[in-house]
């Protein structure tokens, strides 16, 4: 026969905690714990590449005063994805100097832009900041009648979640070899676009993706015109590309020393800030280049 006995069960942990149920400040403690956690997660959730909105921040100093960048048609502005990279920056200051078009620089910085968890930014991004700020600062300087063409870079905190274009993305990867990895800056910079009102121009060097097959309108003159094939035009195996609809590929065409030699153009010369732009993925402690990553291997000046 099973017997059992009501006990009391303040009585039956005292002797090995030590405490009082009496005493509620550890309950207080352990509560207030969880409220920080919760509220820390919240706000990491806001500010990361899975977050509830996108968002994105100025930074004051790139305010030119007495300047208005309302001049412009928001539909005359090319919003341009920028690193301080090699293919960006041509594709900048292509826009800038050559075509002496208004620019909207755009920067994602959200902490966890190649990993699907983590809250820390890319390894290089203190290195890619510090490169735009100096390659604007030498614009305003070069072309102080032109600097209201050159409007403040949106730097995006956060970026909308969105299920459905990610398992397209990563069964583009998956499926048909697109891109390196099912997670990276890529699939964030297509969440993105897709929750903008314009087009985004986004500098990859032959599509740099497998992209090329799928894109039209890619000829000299009309750049901003390359995009992605319509869905109904689209290959069965490979329909996922429609997510990409409201990215251009202007410089998809180009290798990179094809951008060299445009940039060495004496009428629109910009070849000095090409070298000074930063292509490395892990810089070294002292924040010189590793010289053996992918992108260190490609670079050509």
């Amino acid at each position: 026969m099973v017997s059992f006995q009501i006990i009391n069960l303040e009585d039956y942990i005292q002797p090995y905690f030590h405490f009082s149920f009496k005493n509620h400040l550890w309950i207080v403690l352990l509560i207030g714990f969880v409220v920080f956690t919760i509220l820390f997660a919240r706000k990491n959730y806001k500010d990361n590449c899975d977050a509830t909105h996108n968002k994105y921040i100025i930074h004051q100093e790139e305010i030119v005063p007495n300047i208005s960048y309302l001049i412009h048609y928001p539909d005359n502005v090319k919003n341009i994805l920028w690193t301080g990279g090699y293919d960006s920056t041509f594709l900048l200051c292509y826009y800038f100097i050559v075509l002496q078009q208004p620019v909207q620089p755009i920067y994602l910085m959200c902490g966890n832009l190649d990993s699907k968890f983590g809250i820390v930014g890319r390894n290089n991004q203190k290195q890619e900041l510090e490169t735009m700020k100096k390659i604007r600062k030498i614009l305003m300087e070069r072309y102080p009648h032109r600097q209201a063409y050159l409007l403040p870079t949106y730097y995006v905190t956060s970026v909308k979640k969105d299920n459905s274009l990610t398992k397209k993305f990563s069964k583009l990867h998956k499926k048909n070899g697109f891109f390196t990895r099912s997670v990276s800056q890529y699939e964030r910079i297509t969440r993105f676009s897709s929750d903008w009102n314009n087009p985004l121009l986004i500098g990859l060097e032959n599509c740099g993706t497998g992209l090329d097959k799928a894109t039209r309108g890619c000829r000299y003159g009309k750049w901003d015109e390359c995009q992605i094939l319509p869905e109904s035009q689209l290959p069965e195996d490979r329909k996922e590309l429609s997510i990409f609809s409201n990215l251009r590929f202007p410089i998809c065409h180009l290798t990179k020393k094809e951008m060299k030699e445009i940039s060495l153009d004496g009428n629109n010369f910009f070849f000095d800030l090409l070298v000074m732009s930063w292509s490395c993925w892990y810089p070294k402690g002292d924040g010189s280049p590793c010289g053996t990553c992918d992108m260190c291997q490609h670079r050509i000046i």
